[in-house]
């Protein structure tokens, strides 16, 4: 048990060390945008700018060059403040300031924000005295936009480029389902089954927007009675019915927070619903088919958390429909059925 504290104690001590050795210049993958209006040549090294706070007197002097946001774009690892405050220094110097006037600084504390950020005014101060006076520099400022400029290496933060995904959960038939009058269910159910679903996009590199295929798959099962014209014709079996959907699909994606992904994705294609009657007899071992083909209409709601650069995984809740007919050619009569099922399951996803 000693032995054990003193490993952690140990340990402890290494990871403050190797925190305080930290460069200043290592910033982690934070992030840095600027919005400037005017630029001068380089004056001042960025550990000489001046950083003062809001509410704190401003310079009596200046050149107003523009505003900078330091900022997580989803994916930094955490860093501490000296080097998140460097950063904004170094974009100060870059810009011919020699002056940061901080308008906001929020600390780490959510799921959104796992690092400081820290949003200010750019200034060439030409006399450094606090000014006496109400300044221009309380006045509010309108923050740089997030840019988000990914490094593509450890980027967790949008899935650009290739995904494959797979979901498998539970399925419910929402539409009235007609039960002929000759049928009795006996156990088993008529609505409730499972459901997979797989696909393939490819999302557009800069865009929320993706284009792809999918397939998916509802199946359920129930033991029927087959009522005949007397008690002595009545025929137990099992019906199955299984709907398979195919086709393309486009989808939209969007950060919500830190590592967590919103996907919608709409597909449209080939939908084709097989129903199967096995009889449960030895005089009559043979099942009756009847297939359908028609049209398939898809759409799920993604929400998944980005463990790697590859591996995801969530959930989703959407709705498979599918309009298919056929023909009888005992009556010569055409028709038709349709399926709205919802479907809820752990969806993976791999990205490349």
């Amino acid at each position: 048990m000693k032995k054990a504290i003193i490993l952690l104690a140990a340990a402890a001590v290494v990871l403050q060390a190797l925190a305080g050795c930290s460069a200043p210049g290592r910033t982690g993958r934070l992030e840095v945008a600027t919005e400037l209006v005017k630029t001068y040549p380089v004056s001042t090294a960025p550990e000489d700018v001046t950083v003062k706070q809001l509410g704190a007197a401003g310079p009596s002097g200046y050149e107003y060059l523009g505003n900078l946001l330091v900022y997580d774009p989803g994916n930094a690892a955490v860093v501490p403040m000296d080097s998140a405050m460097f950063a904004a220094r170094k974009a100060v110097s870059a810009a011919g300031g020699n002056y940061l006037y901080i308008m906001r600084l929020e600390a780490p504390g959510s799921l959104v924000r796992a690092n400081y950020e820290i949003a200010g005014k750019i200034l060439l101060a030409t006399d450094e005295t606090p000014h006496a006076t109400a300044s221009p520099l309380y006045e509010p400022m309108k923050e740089p936009r997030k840019r988000y400029t990914y490094m593509t290496t450890r980027d967790r933060s949008r899935f650009e480029g290739n995904s494959f995904y797979a979901e498998f959960g539970y399925g419910r038939v929402l539409n009235p389902l007609v039960i002929p009058a000759d049928i009795e269910v006996r156990y088993g159910s008529v609505r409730d089954g499972w459901q997979w679903k797989a696909g393939y996009e490819y999302i557009i590199p800069g865009t929320p927007w993706g284009v792809g295929a999918y397939t998916s798959h509802f199946s359920s099962r129930y033991f029927v009675l087959m009522k005949g014209s007397d008690v002595t014709k009545n025929e137990e079996g099992t019906i199955d019915v299984r709907l398979h959907q195919v086709g393309p699909a486009v989808s939209w994606n969007r950060i919500l927070m830190k590592n967590w992904h919103l996907a919608l994705r709409l597909g449209l294609g080939y939908g084709w619903e097989m129903k199967t009657y096995i009889p449960d007899s030895v005089d009559n071992p043979y099942g009756i088919y009847d297939n359908l083909y028609g049209v398939a209409q898809n759409f799920d709601a993604e929400f998944s958390y980005r463990f790697s650069r590859i591996i995801s995984a969530g959930i989703t809740l959407g709705e498979a429909f599918t309009y298919a007919w056929g023909y009888d050619p005992q009556t010569n009569l055409r028709y038709s059925e349709n399926f709205m099922v919802m479907t809820i399951g752990p969806i993976l996803r791999f990205t490349f």
